[in-house]
């Protein structure tokens, strides 16, 4: 193997910083514009291309050098929260609170761990108010019973 493929294959292994880079500043762009959908696929595309975050990734573009703090696993735990809150299908909610869960545990960002017992604290009073509603609900085939019933 040449020097040439070694280094194009240390590349593709670390991901390409300039794609991510911008991936990540739109995903943080729509993250404070409230797009959150937007800014799950933008941080999502910025993890493909650079799965490590840093606290200075550098990279190069046509606008120049760039240098800023990355971290795409803490900023899409946010946007999952975001997206959490304003969801009313509680399963649904319960899915993104599961992932700004898993993605705050994971981040290398200090807030990440900070958020972590909040956001347990929250998932347990959703998981107990979802246990509540399944075990007062009534079962389709008692309902369709009743509904013959009725009539």
């Amino acid at each position: 193997m040449n020097l040439i493929s070694v280094l194009g294959l240390g590349m593709a292994l670390l991901g390409d910083a300039a794609p991510a880079g911008a991936a990540y500043t739109r995903g943080l762009q729509k993250l404070e514009e409230q797009k959150y959908d937007e800014a799950v696929a933008d941080l999502e595309e910025a993890l493909r291309n650079e799965p490590l975050e840093s606290p200075a990734l550098r990279y190069r573009n046509e606008a120049g050098r760039h240098r800023h703090a990355y971290y795409p696993l803490y900023a899409l735990g946010l946007a999952r929260v975001h997206q959490a809150n304003r969801e009313t299908l509680p399963y649904v909610k319960r899915e993104r609170l599961q992932a700004a869960l898993a993605l705050f545990g994971k981040t290398a960002h200090a807030e990440g761990a900070r958020r972590l017992p909040e956001l347990q604290k929250i998932l347990e009073d959703l998981e107990k108010a979802i246990a509540e509603a399944e075990a007062n609900a009534v079962p389709p085939e008692l309902a369709q019973i009743k509904a013959k019933v009725d009539r």
